[in-house]
């Protein structure tokens, strides 16, 4: 479903492109088809998860599907060089192109084989209830933190382009390399944030990325003169996204019952829903903040909201450390297993006992 719609919006942004400005509406509906594709597509990483249900992979198994932005990164800036004036109208050719991949993929799922199990666990009901889980202090740090982080992460990333040839005169190659190399700060660093979680366990990347996003920020604010800064500025907050991200997506998926399919979806889902809906808003209103304060004021305002997600980290950190001290530096733990979760366990034990006697 996710490549269809992909396929579909990729398509009709290709044909307004050749129609003209006065299908502009034709263009918007087209990339609301292809951001709902990418949407669906992040589920992919809970996804993973289901296959590989301990704790101490899950990280690793997050990482991996991420780490598939690191070919993106690199394929995907260099076919849009190559094919944007493949047709009469600039950029539409890109277009095309993502829709033929999106078809391709679409196509290749046919020849995948799904277990029926998910389908089956998902009529279980869930034994907690989602405000219950979703009430958690861990689940709505993570949630607050990934959201804060990839909201401000996409309005620096949106916008750079725009400022680097409309602000500073740079070509397409030139904006086409900054992304580039954002992304593959972002994705990249995939292969290095599991080692780091694996060594010193969850919180602390997540301060660590916090001050890189920040630091990211105020390199850009060092100036627009050179490119340099972009680049730089733009890997930092891209390495700061991904060491931020990736522990507070796992810090959720420590907060349910594995083996309860029906929570789990509905976990995710609560979860996906707060962090694009935030990634909404912060989008919907850049274009219009940047055009009213400029550049400057812009990652003034951005970089406050880092701070601010920054400081939510930092609390956060503290509260596990006064709770359990120094195993807050063990992979995956601390975790506070809820009540009704050791309830449960206590429950099921006495019967597979006496099922067994």
């Amino acid at each position: 479903m996710a490549f269809f719609l992909g396929a579909l919006g990729s398509g009709l942004v290709t044909l307004s492109l050749q129609l003209g400005t006065d299908f502009f509406w034709l263009y918007c509906l087209g990339t609301f088809f292809v951001g709902s594709n990418v949407t669906i597509a992040y589920f992919y990483r809970f996804a993973a998860i289901e296959i590989i249900p301990d704790a101490t992979w899950r990280v690793w198994t997050i990482g991996s599907i991420i780490l598939g932005g690191v070919v993106a990164g690199v394929v995907g800036p260099q076919i849009a060089l190559n094919v944007q004036t493949l047709f009469s109208a600039t950029y539409s050719g890109v277009y095309f192109v993502m829709c033929m991949i999106d078809i391709f993929i679409f196509f290749v799922q046919f020849f995948i084989t799904f277990s029926d199990k998910p389908f089956l666990e998902a009529k279980v009901p869930a034994t907690r209830p989602l405000k219950t889980i979703i009430g958690q202090s861990d689940v709505i740090f993570s949630i607050v933190i990934q959201s804060i982080a990839y909201a401000t992460m996409l309005v620096i990333m949106s916008v750079v382009p725009l400022v680097m040839r409309n602000l500073c005169s740079y070509n397409f190659n030139d904006t086409t390399n900054v992304l580039m190399i954002h992304v593959l700060g972002m994705f990249g660093f995939s292969a290095v944030t599991p080692i780091i979680v694996g060594k010193i366990g969850l919180y602390i990347p997540m301060l660590c990325g916090g001050a890189l996003m920040i630091a990211g920020t105020s390199i850009l604010l060092a100036g627009i003169g050179g490119i340099p800064i972009f680049y730089v500025g733009m890997v930092f907050v891209g390495m700061g996204w991904n060491l931020t991200f990736l522990p507070a997506t796992s810090i959720v998926t420590l907060n349910y019952e594995n083996d309860n399919y029906r929570q789990k979806i509905n976990v995710q889902g609560f979860n996906d829903m707060c962090v694009f809906l935030t990634v909404m808003v912060f989008s919907i209103t850049c274009s219009f903040i940047l055009k009213v304060i400029g550049w400057i004021n812009y990652l003034y305002l951005y970089q406050g909201c880092q701070i601010g997600n920054f400081l939510i980290i930092v609390t956060f950190v503290v509260r596990k450390y006064k709770e359990f001290g120094n195993e807050i530096f063990v992979p995956t733990k601390p975790v506070k297993i809820p009540v009704e979760i050791r309830a449960g366990a206590a429950e099921r034990i006495p019967a597979q006992e006496s099922s067994t006697a």
